[in-house]
């Protein structure tokens, strides 16, 4: 980890004991649900074994008085939780890869303090504290490989939601040359069908990443982002969009690396400060 950052991992019953201490109701895969779903005593449990194991660890201290004992959490260990808990600018970063388990984390743009919470394995949740947004920036396109990628040579291709989903269906079946010539058949010059089959034939894992701005006042929530198909010959932005008529249409493009880094550029605010 960079001088430039502090990094504390967590434990599920670590964490429920640090929400119920500073107040906060949800994070990322703890969720109030989630919660809920322990019941009384387990809860109960949890909460006890994450205030022992906190303890052990020299992340709280517990003050004993004449009528209760008082917690007091280390001031890092706050400052990471309230800005995940509370900042108004969340980055979502999600990539699925085709042979693996999915990859989740979220930049929360704090105040004073760039948060990153990373669910690292199930129960396990790193949380890191920065300043610095070269660093934020590089996590982010690290958490989504992206490096170098060249854009691959075709135009947009525009398909119908069943189309696309037949497309896919023949691709996983390795039907490469049925799902050539459907794409044809709707109109997709060769050269390129027989690039986006290649391309999905190769998928290394479908990614996302969007920035949600929370509500201030009675200002309604706003989200922007993009999705990406990682290929082993290069990249796809894919953008999903409505139809008039109930339907939805799929637009794929090539992307280069060098694109998606100026995409992602823009949104990490220069200073955490920056909420519009």
């Amino acid at each position: 980890m960079s001088d430039a950052a502090v990094s504390i991992r967590f434990g599920a019953e670590e964490l429920l004991l640090l929400m119920k201490v500073s107040g906060i109701g949800s994070l990322p895969g703890m969720d109030a649900e989630t919660i809920k779903i322990l019941g009384k005593q387990r809860l109960q449990q949890a909460l006890i074994a994450g205030l022992n194991s906190l303890w052990a660890r020299g992340l709280l201290t517990i003050e004993r008085g004449d009528e209760a004992a008082r917690i007091i959490v280390d001031t890092t260990v706050l400052a990471l939780l309230s800005t995940c808990g509370l900042a108004q600018r969340v980055l979502h970063i999600s990539r699925l890869p085709a042979d693996g388990l999915p990859e989740e984390s979220y930049v929360h743009f704090g105040e004073y303090l760039t948060a990153i919470h990373t669910l690292v394995a199930p129960g396990i949740h790193e949380m890191v504290g920065t300043v610095d947004r070269a660093l934020v920036l590089e996590f982010v396109l690290d958490a989504l490989h992206i490096g170098n990628q060249p854009s691959l040579s075709a135009p947009p291709i525009v398909l119908d939601e069943p189309v696309f989903n037949h497309f896919l269906e023949l691709v996983r079946s390795k039907r490469k040359d049925e799902a050539i010539a459907l794409l044809e058949s709707k109109q997709v010059e060769s050269a390129s069908a027989s690039l986006l089959a290649e391309s999905f034939a190769g998928l290394i894992a479908n990614s996302m990443v969007a920035l949600l701005t929370l509500p201030v006042d009675d200002n309604a929530p706003s989200m922007q982002g993009f999705a990406l198909v990682e290929c082993l010959c290069g990249l796809w932005h894919i953008n999903v969009q409505a139809t008039a008529t109930g339907g939805t249409i799929i637009h794929l493009k090539p992307i280069s690396g060098a694109e998606c880094r100026q995409r992602i550029e823009a949104m990490v605010p220069d200073r955490a400060t920056s909420v519009e």
